[in-house]
């Protein structure tokens, strides 16, 4: 009896990955009938919205040469300290917000969750980051900017409540909570025990990209760029800090930079670093935190 229960056990569990298989992106089995379906349905998808992925950047210079973001891949964002690296990936988070159907989690590991919501309601409300900080705008305002998110909640952590704060404990709680987006602030400060920051780094890279696939779902992340960079406009693969694994691993790294001259006119320049298709982009964005504005900035022909 205690071997027929074991054997039951192991045909349900290949009947429940078999049907997966059809409902998902994570297996599928050519040529069979049920998947044929399947694969119709995504192709109709796609046509549906003019071969773009579902979840797209707010820049249209970025989609043009992406498609956008599919799930399974590690996008990372990288820039000096100060360029704005956070900011702008909450930027995007709020214009991710409508295109997610599930869960969005952030976790930072350079600033506390109540100064991510900051940023947050300040992108959602388009008021000044200084005024959210110094408690300057009206209880009914911040209400009705939390409100646009009741629907599906945004999981906002820091990683001090994550405990360990390793790329297992990140994933368990995106499984708990089936997240859909998963976005890491200072990714390169995760934890990987009994390795140098070096080594660490280079784990914590092939990690997140193994996450990123194993959960089916796009991970964003943010990067320091080392010191060769300058001002960022040297900015290469080989200027990414710590780490030269994130250059094999992640499917697409954008460099976040400006020289004197933008920042004081409230510019930069977004470039990617590397597009695993091979295709490029670069682009000027506003960086203007009195509108939390960081669109990007059409060129005259």
């Amino acid at each position: 009896e205690e071997t027929g229960a074991i054997v039951q056990s192991i045909v349900q569990k290949s009947q429940e990955r078999l049907s997966q298989a059809f409902t998902s992106n994570r297996e599928v089995l050519i040529g069979d009938s049920r998947f044929q379906t399947r694969y119709l349905d995504v192709m109709c998808d796609r046509r549906s919205r003019g071969g773009m992925f579902q979840i797209q950047y707010p820049w249209p210079s970025a989609n043009r040469a992406t498609l956008g973001i599919d799930n399974g891949q590690l996008i990372a964002i990288v820039g000096r300290p100060g360029d704005g690296k956070t900011t702008l990936t909450i930027f995007m988070l709020c214009h991710f917000y409508p295109m997610v159907d599930g869960k969005i989690i952030v976790v930072s590991n350079e600033i506390n969750a109540i100064s991510v919501t900051d940023r947050i309601i300040a992108t959602t409300l388009k008021v000044p980051y200084a005024d959210i900080r110094a408690g300057n705008i009206h209880d009914d305002e911040i209400v009705s900017a939390l409100e646009q998110y009741q629907d599906n909640p945004i999981v906002v952590l820091d990683s001090e409540m994550l405990g360990a704060g390793t790329i297992d404990t990140i994933k368990a709680k995106a499984k708990q909570e089936k997240a859909k987006l998963l976005i890491i602030d200072g990714a390169y400060l995760m934890k990987a025990t009994g390795k140098d920051m070096y080594a660490s780094a280079a784990a914590i890279s092939q990690e997140l990209k193994s996450m990123s696939m194993g959960l089916g779902i796009p991970v964003i992340i943010t990067w320091q760029l080392n010191r060769q960079a300058g001002d960022g406009s040297g900015a290469s693969t080989a200027t990414v800090a710590f780490s030269d694994r994130l250059s094999t691993d992640a499917d697409v790294i954008a460099a976040i930079f400006g020289t004197p001259d933008m920042v004081a006119n409230n510019r930069r320049v977004v470039r990617s670093l590397k597009v695993r298709d091979g295709s490029s982009f670069e682009f000027e964005i506003n960086c203007n935190y009195d509108t939390m504005n960081f669109g990007e900035i059409e060129m005259e022909p």
